[in-house]
C-alpha cells in the first residue's frame, strides 16, 4: 500500500487541503503534518503540478546550501524530462527564485537570485494573503486574480503553484 488513502481526483485533493487548512488555522492540527500525509497518499504524484514539485525540491536543495538558481534548474531538469521549454519556463522560476531573493524561504538567505519584478511582486503578494488567511491555498487561481489585479486577464502561470506548495509544506517564512 503506496499510503493511507488515495486522491482520485484534484476536487477530491483540493477539498482535503481545505480540511487541513481550516484544522491548522484552528490549532487543532499542523498543516505540515497532514500535507505528509498527502504526500505518503501519492498527492505529489496526482495533485501538485510539476512546478510545485520542482519548488519544493529546490527549496530543500537550496536550505541546505545549493544556490537558489542552481537548485531550481538541477530539479527542473529531473522533473521536466525531455520537456526543455517545461525546464527554462520563466514565470513560476522567478516566483520561486523572488521568494528566495526576499529571504521568505526558510533556510536561504536573502539575495540578488532573479531580475523578475512582477513575478516577485506576485509572489510576495500572494505570501502576505496566505499569512492573513491560508485558505487562499486551496484555490490557486483565485489566490492569482487577488494578487495581480494589475495584470488585467492574464492567467497565473505556475507561480502561484510555486507559492501554495512552498507554503503548504512550511517552507515559507510565516512572519
Amino acid at each position: 500500500m503506496k499510503g493511507l488513502f488515495r486522491l482520485s481526483t484534484r476536487a477530491d485533493a483540493q477539498g482535503m487541503l481545505v480540511k487541513l487548512l481550516h484544522l491548522h488555522q484552528s490549532g487543532r492540527g499542523t498543516l505540515v503534518k497532514g500535507m505528509e500525509l498527502l504526500s505518503r497518499g501519492n498527492m505529489e504524484n496526482d495533485f501538485l503540478t510539476g512546478y510545485a514539485r520542482v519548488a519544493l525540491e529546490a527549496s530543500r536543495l537550496a536550505a541546505n546550501g545549493t544556490h537558489p538558481v542552481k537548485a531550481w534548474s538541477d530539479r527542473a531538469a529531473d522533473v521536466f524530462v525531455g520537456r526543455p521549454e517545461a525546464r527554462v519556463k520563466s514565470c513560476p522560476k522567478s516566483a520561486f527564485l523572488g521568494l528566495a531573493a526576499a529571504g521568505l524561504i526558510n533556510g536561504v538567505p536573502r539575495g540578488a537570485y532573479t531580475r523578475s519584478l512582477d513575478n516577485r511582486r506576485y509572489a510576495e503578494a500572494a505570501v502576505q494573503r496566505l499569512r492573513e488567511d491560508a485558505t487562499w491555498a486551496a484555490d490557486p487561481q483565485r489566490l492569482w486574480s487577488a494578487v495581480a489585479e494589475q495584470a488585467g486577464k492574464k492567467r497565473h502561470n505556475g507561480q502561484m503553484d510555486v507559492v501554495i506548495a512552498l507554503w503548504c509544506a512550511g517552507a515559507v517564512r510565516k512572519i
